[in-house]
């Protein structure tokens, strides 16, 4: 399964996308994944990613 780059995007898209899964939407993965975070978890995950060195 081939996945997109995540790192050094923006925290806001981040946050965006893992909202999107947590609601419901998408991947089924992605879903059980964001769907067991808080928003606060969320948040810090985006804020983590986003730090990371795009490749």
């Amino acid at each position: 399964m081939e996945a997109p780059s995540l790192a050094g995007r923006p925290v806001a898209i981040l946050e965006n996308r893992l909202a999107f899964f947590a609601s419901g939407h998408g991947n089924a993965i992605m879903r059980i994944i964001a769907g067991k975070l808080t928003v606060g978890e969320r948040n810090a995950v985006a804020r983590y990613v986003s730090r990371l060195p795009a490749s």
